[in-house]
């Protein structure tokens, strides 16, 4: 199983979505990650990380919290989520084997195409988590598919994923000294895949473990967020690595609570490129020192 679950929240201490989702067994794991003036606003039966108010936005709270997990293997998930596993037989899933189907179905009879996870599709999923991690030496980050968007297959290798994930602590030691964690602001997820893909290491999106969560709502990052504090900050994040970053339209920030935001700029991110070049990178060095 994995070590731990971090929680970062703020300005929400009554509406915990992903606690009150989560089996009593997984709730043992959690520690949320609180800041100072709020320490005593929250009274869940867990642990507490309190950090300092001057860590005042989501990318200072990830690298304390990546910092904190040291070698461990944790997950790092938004405080309002809710995962749902998808039947694999819609779209078939090679790597896992076993066909789970809940007592729950729908009125006709017919089994459901996803459902609310329970206690055993955490144990499983972990149990997948924990074998990859194994299996594959590169491997240092896993992440979900958007329960609304449709499957696209079993799995997805270095790929952009967000506000979901679970880390390989001592992977993610190796590096984590090097990356320019204050680089953006938001766009954080982009800046950290980006810094390790161009290392050589890897990632891996599952769409049988997928999550619902929401956007701009209040609280959270919207405290400090709008959107030309967005655009700015994802604007260094492309100055950086424009090989992998560019803008692909301006639009209203999605969600039902987008209107917190307003117009802001989308941005696209080329994974597989930055992890092909920094492999091809590796090829060409090995060639020369070969020579």
């Amino acid at each position: 199983m994995i070590d731990k679950i971090y929680i970062p929240t703020v300005g929400r201490p009554n509406e915990q979505v992903t606690w009150d989702n989560l089996p009593k067994q997984l709730q043992e794991k959690v520690c949320f990650v609180i800041h100072e003036r709020e320490k005593d606003l929250y009274d869940y039966d867990a642990e507490y990380l309190v950090l300092s108010d001057e860590l005042n936005t989501i990318a200072k709270v990830r690298k304390e919290i990546i910092y904190h997990a040291d070698e461990q293997r944790f997950c790092m998930w938004d405080d309002d989520v809710i995962f749902y596993r998808r039947n694999r037989k819609y779209y078939g899933d090679l790597r896992i084997n076993e066909v789970y189907i809940p007592d729950v179905l729908k009125e006709d009879g017919s089994p459901l195409s996803k459902w609310k996870m329970q206690y055993r599709d955490f144990v499983e999923m972990f149990a997948q988590f924990n074998e990859w991690f194994d299996n594959e030496k590169t491997l240092v980050h896993i992440g979900h598919r958007r329960t609304n968007l449709p499957p696209l297959g079993s799995t997805h290798d270095n790929i952009f994923f967000n506000s979901m994930h679970c880390i390989d602590g001592k992977k993610c030691k190796g590096f984590r000294d090097y990356v320019d964690w204050d680089l953006c602001q938001v766009g954080e997820d982009a800046n950290f895949m980006l810094e390790y893909l161009t290392r050589g290491y890897t990632n891996r999106r599952t769409d049988l473990y997928s999550a619902h969560w929401g956007s701009y709502q209040e609280g959270g990052c919207s405290e400090y967020r709008d959107a030309e504090f967005h655009n700015k900050e994802h604007e260094k994040l492309m100055n950086k690595w424009p090989e992998y970053v560019s803008i692909r339209k301006e639009m209203m920030a999605q969600g039902k609570d987008g209107k917190n935001i307003g117009m802001i700029k989308e941005f696209k991110y080329d994974m597989k490129k930055a992890h092909r070049d920094s492999t091809n990178k590796y090829l060409e060095n090995f060639k020369k020192f070969d020579n």
